[in-house]
């Protein structure tokens, strides 16, 4: 098994990965969100010896409002993940 990151060429096969292997557990999130998720190499991959994703976990900024009113990432949520 292989541990690596994301990366943009990997959209489709993250998308298809969750779409066939449902589980009550994990919601899918906005379609957007996982693109950009995907794109910046937040979602972290298990692959098989062919490159077949087995397992994947996607990082998620939660946000708060500074006393600028600005946008300020607190903490990161570790969500969507599938095994």
């Amino acid at each position: 098994l292989y541990i690596r990151h994301s990366r943009s060429c990997d959209e489709q096969a993250v998308f298809d990965f969750y779409s066939s292997h449902p589980h009550k557990f994990v919601a899918k999130r906005d379609a957007d969100l996982w693109k950009e998720r995907i794109h910046s190499g937040a979602v972290t991959l298990i692959e098989d010896d062919q490159g077949k994703i087995v397992a994947s976990a996607i990082s998620y900024p939660v946000t708060q409002k500074n006393a600028k009113g600005e946008d300020t990432h607190m903490w990161s949520e570790i969500g969507s993940v599938l095994v």
